[in-house]
């Protein structure tokens, strides 16, 4: 699943052979019997041979990689949702995909769920059944909060630091959604860490991408290294200000402004920041709105967003939620299991 990802970007002549054309690759034939049966076959349609690539994927999988795949360039908002008593579900055909079914013909951004990335929102295997005859995703979960504000799309290079005059990202993030008032390391956050540290962590996703690049495992960096780096970067961009704590210009002294400004980058282009009403900080899809809802989906490696949608619910997309990352959510003991039924 994360070759076809990477494969967006290509042309082709017939959008089935977005599929077809890496049947060969060797991973097709490791690990999943599912997808390791599939044929080319050019008397389906394009919907239809994606559907029946999310589909072998899901049941023969032990990873939740084809939700997170899933880039939507837009997706009806909640308000145009069917009547809850209607029962309606959003037709199915050539030119329409259920929101759980990755459009390989659309890229948005990179996958936080990459193989290398070492979060682990949920440690146990998927529960999921599918309806082929509706196309109705059944998946375990857990609820956890919903979305109470968040950004505009965050541009590509949002956090370079240029000498464009811009309104910088990073000050007003800080202020608009998070509702925060001075830079400073004394407000915590709702896990007990400084709010400025797990604002720059989830804008980055976790910095994983610096660990990667340096071929350091990611659970050896000290969380003091992310946050001299986040801390360098707010520093180098606001100057001396009187917006940020004299701890905050001590801590930036050990950082390096530019690695925070890649990770950053590199998670952030094309998704939206936002804050849960319990006070959580995400990092989601563009198409992410008031009111999605934020889940723990078992086997997931990132937590999801959902999206109601009469009785049942779109993907909207998987996200970044800074503290539950790491499995915590499964020791909530006053959060039940629930399916969701997407559609």
């Amino acid at each position: 699943m994360y070759e076809l990802h990477r494969a967006r970007h290509l042309r082709v002549s017939d959008s089935r052979d977005r599929v077809f054309a890496i049947l060969g690759h060797f991973s097709v034939r490791t690990g999943n019997a599912e997808l390791a049966a599939l044929k080319a076959d050019y008397e389906k349609t394009t919907a239809e041979v994606y559907v029946d690539v999310a589909v072998r994927a899901l049941t023969g999988d032990s990873s939740l990689i084809t939700l997170a795949a899933v880039q939507h360039p837009d997706l009806p908002s909640s308000t145009k949702a069917p009547n809850q008593a209607s029962g309606q579900i959003r037709p199915v055909d050539e030119n329409t995909l259920p929101s759980w079914v990755p459009d390989w013909e659309t890229y948005e951004t990179h996958i936080l769920s990459e193989p290398i990335s070492p979060h682990c929102a949920h440690t146990a295997p998927p529960k999921l059944k599918i309806d082929t005859s509706t196309l109705v995703l059944s998946v375990h979960g857990m609820k956890l909060d919903v979305i109470e504000a968040c950004s505009e799309p965050l541009a590509q290079r949002e956090f370079h630091l240029d000498s464009s005059g811009r309104a910088l990202a990073i000050e007003t993030l800080w202020h608009d959604i998070c509702g925060k008032g001075r830079f400073d390391l004394e407000e915590r956050y709702i896990n007990g860490d400084s709010a400025f540290f797990a604002y720059t962590q989830t804008l980055s996703n976790g910095c994983v991408a610096t660990s990667s690049l340096e071929a350091r495992p990611y659970h050896e960096i000290l969380k003091s290294e992310w946050l001299a780096q986040g801390a360098a970067y707010l520093t180098k961009s606001l100057g001396q200000s009187d917006d940020v704590s004299p701890a905050l210009y001590d801590v930036a002294a050990n950082g390096d402004h530019f690695k925070w400004s890649r990770a950053a980058n590199g998670a952030s282009t094309n998704r939206k920041f936002a804050r849960t009403a319990k006070g959580y900080f995400v990092l989601g899809p563009k198409v992410l709105e008031v009111g999605d809802v934020v889940c723990v989906l078992f086997g997931g490696k990132m937590p999801f967003c959902l999206r109601p949608w009469g009785r049942h619910y779109l993907l909207v997309g998987e996200c970044y939620v800074h503290g539950l990352m790491g499995g915590e959510a499964m020791e909530w003991k006053e959060v039940a299991e629930e399916i969701f039924d997407v559609i």
